[in-house]
């Protein structure tokens, strides 16, 4: 395991690093499904019932608290998404202009025995956990919250979680784990203050022409494959399988995909028109 630690909380200071000079378009872009949606909500029917989930979800939002992106990523015990524990957690501010960004990861014990083929790939035991101080989800997971209350410094604020394929994943073994930790579904992962976003989707809608796919190398869409072409000198991924780092990953490629190649463009139309038209547009999370 490439990761050094136990516990990685970044709580950066209250100084933000000067923002650049290209204005990031990934979270506005998110933010501005409000005010697309208060448009349409004028519109026929018909039109109304072209809006995705996202859009629905985050027109109930006040429109004062700024959208932050959370990308996340999980090792875990096995692949069975219906019995499989959390080891090991990670979560990236990923619009966070703030000096040394902001991100949470822990290592977590389960109950269960950890599959030998997911050791294999993590290299993560019950022993390396053990040493390294992990707990239980339930406290790891109240531990973030603390963390993410903090580092956001709101309990309201809009949410639009992000994971590698996340929607087959990530989200329901992350759902499955928070319900039996806390007794019930958590308002952080649910409407109508939280959305999820899968790259892995948002990837093989994006890029065209598809990359080439050869016969006994990693798929174009595994998130070595997009870091990689997301990379501004096509750095390969280092560390991969620790949550830390593929979270780190996963926020440079989400931006990169929005930003470069066009992810979503119903946004960008979006929010070029509401600029043209004088409308008030929601800077990225400081």
């Amino acid at each position: 395991v490439s990761s050094p630690f136990s516990r990685h909380h970044t709580r950066p200071s209250s100084n933000s690093a000067p923002p650049p000079t290209r204005m990031t378009t990934l979270f506005t872009l998110l933010a501005s499904s409000w005010s697309r949606c208060r448009a349409v909500r004028a519109a026929p029917v018909r039109h109304q019932r072209l809006l995705s989930r996202r859009c629905r979800v985050l027109a109930t939002l006040p429109q004062q608290e700024w959208v932050a992106g959370l990308a996340f990523d999980l090792e875990t015990t096995g692949l069975n998404t219906d019995e499989a524990e959390i080891v090991q957690f990670a979560c990236v501010v990923a619009n966070s202009r703030r000096e040394g960004g902001a991100s949470f990861c822990e290592f977590v014990m389960p109950q269960c025995e950890i599959d030998p083929g997911a050791s294999a790939v993590t290299g993560i035991t019950k022993q390396l956990l053990a040493e390294r101080g992990a707990r239980p989800f339930a406290e790891v997971w109240a531990t973030f919250e603390g963390w993410l209350r903090e580092t956001l410094v709101s309990e309201t604020r809009p949410l639009v979680w992000s994971a590698h394929n996340g929607d087959r994943f990530d989200v329901p073994i992350l759902r499955r784990c928070v319900r039996d930790a806390t007794g019930g579904p958590s308002p952080l992962l649910s409407e109508p203050r939280a959305a999820f976003v899968d790259t892995l989707p948002l990837a093989r809608a994006a890029l065209r022409p598809r990359p080439r796919y050869t016969r006994g190398a990693p798929g174009p869409f595994t998130l070595g494959a997009l870091f990689e072409r997301a990379s501004p000198r096509g750095g390969a991924l280092e560390g991969a399988h620790d949550a830390l780092v593929d979270a780190e990953a996963l926020a440079r490629v989400w931006r990169w995909l929005i930003e470069e190649q066009g992810a979503d463009a119903a946004s960008a139309a979006w929010a070029a028109s509401a600029a043209t038209a004088g409308q008030p547009s929601l800077a990225p999370f400081q």
